[in-house]
């Protein structure tokens, strides 16, 4: 039997839900509630669309680990800095 696109749907974890876990807790104690609720709703809505494209095929890509996962990796690109310091010596 398949599994109709609602019932797909309803297999995403809840943003609240993931911010709940202690890992989406660390990480909004270090990059703020606000920056990292967005940036997971980001996450969440390419999972939503993976979901719909793919059907079941991308049920394990939805768990809530992977997801805090790829909020964490984006989380460290977003706020690293992408400078580095250099020496002129042009004289």
């Amino acid at each position: 039997m398949t599994a109709t696109p609602n019932e797909l749907l309803r297999r995403l974890p809840a943003i609240d839900e993931l911010l709940r876990e202690p890992a989406g807790e660390r990480l909004c104690a270090s990059h703020g509630r606000d920056f990292t609720t967005g940036v997971l709703r980001e996450i969440v809505g390419a999972a939503r669309e993976r979901l719909l494209a793919d059907g079941a095929d991308a049920l394990p890509q939805i768990d809530g680990a992977v997801l805090l996962d790829r909020l964490e990796r984006r989380l460290l690109a977003l706020t690293t800095s992408s400078l580095r310091p250099v020496f002129n010596l042009t004289g």
